[in-house]
């Protein structure tokens, strides 16, 4: 493990300049700050320091931030997001719905220095690290193929990083997902961090970032989405006007409707 890796390791969780690497200042909003449970449920207990805990601390923008896209324009259909989350959405049409979930679990290993953990798969199938990135490693696609070439070699920094990412972006989509996760049979099973996915040409898939139950064992949980072209990731809403709610409930089968997708309770998966 390199020194810079080391340092990330050993940082504390709560200082943001290594939690959440991104940040160039603190920010005073977070899912767990921003958002009370509902009337008689309470937040199921997470492991500190797990990928569950780090996504309930999520960071989000004030309240007043739009949604906007890679080139700065403001989507027309605000109303299906309630928060944006304070990242950044980069200045191409790259990090879209799958995207906006590989670059938050690899945000989590990365700000541990967990180098190792930062793989995933092209929808070619292709296996691309962020070891291989720094190695000089770029892959050639043409059609399906993907060829390798060698450059010079990076130093680990959060900037190569994303530029890591931002190939991954290029190749990998909700096709590419179901490689790097595994089918949650029962769905009432679900946890922080679990995804509901689509796979297609075009899909769609959306993240758990918290998870709330009463004493009935009934459960709601809250979504967060990118989508396309490339824009602010968000909490999605229950509904457009109506239901304003971020809370879904979860039940045993049936259809989750989103504003702009609806899944199936069998669509519940897990990174492995």
């Amino acid at each position: 493990m390199s020194l810079i890796a080391l340092a990330l390791l050993l940082a504390p969780l709560d200082d943001p300049s290594t939690h959440y690497a991104w940040l160039k200042t603190e920010t005073q909003f977070s899912i767990q700050k921003s958002y009370d449970v509902p009337s008689n449920y309470t937040r199921v207990p997470v492991k500190d320091g797990s990928f569950s805990a780090w996504l309930r601390q999520l960071p989000l923008k004030p309240d007043s931030a739009k949604v906007l896209t890679y080139a700065g324009d403001s989507v027309w259909y605000q109303l299906q997001a309630d928060r944006v989350v304070d990242i950044d959405v980069g200045k191409r049409d790259l990090q879209q719905c799958a995207d906006v979930l590989l670059r938050l679990k690899a945000e989590y290993h990365f700000s541990r220095g967990e180098i190792d953990k930062l793989t995933f798969h092209f929808t070619s199938g292709d296996k691309y690290s962020y070891q291989s990135w720094l190695n000089g490693i770029r892959p050639v696609v043409r059609g399906s193929t993907v060829t390798w070439k060698t450059v010079a070699k990076s130093k680990i920094s959060h900037r190569n990083f994303r530029k890591w990412l931002d190939v991954v972006f290029t190749y990998a989509g909700t096709v590419s997902l179901l490689q790097e996760t595994k089918k949650i049979t029962d769905i009432t099973d679900i946890k922080i961090g679990d995804i509901l996915l689509d796979p297609g040409f075009p899909g769609h898939t959306i993240m758990v970032v918290d998870v709330a139950r009463n004493s009935d064992g009934k459960q709601k949980v809250m979504f967060v989405q990118g989508s396309t072209p490339a824009q602010s990731p968000h909490i999605i809403t229950r509904g457009f006007v109506f239901d304003r709610s971020v809370w879904y409930p979860i039940n045993k089968s049936g259809t989750i409707k989103t504003p702009i997708w609806n899944f199936e309770s069998d669509q519940l998966r897990r990174f492995k």
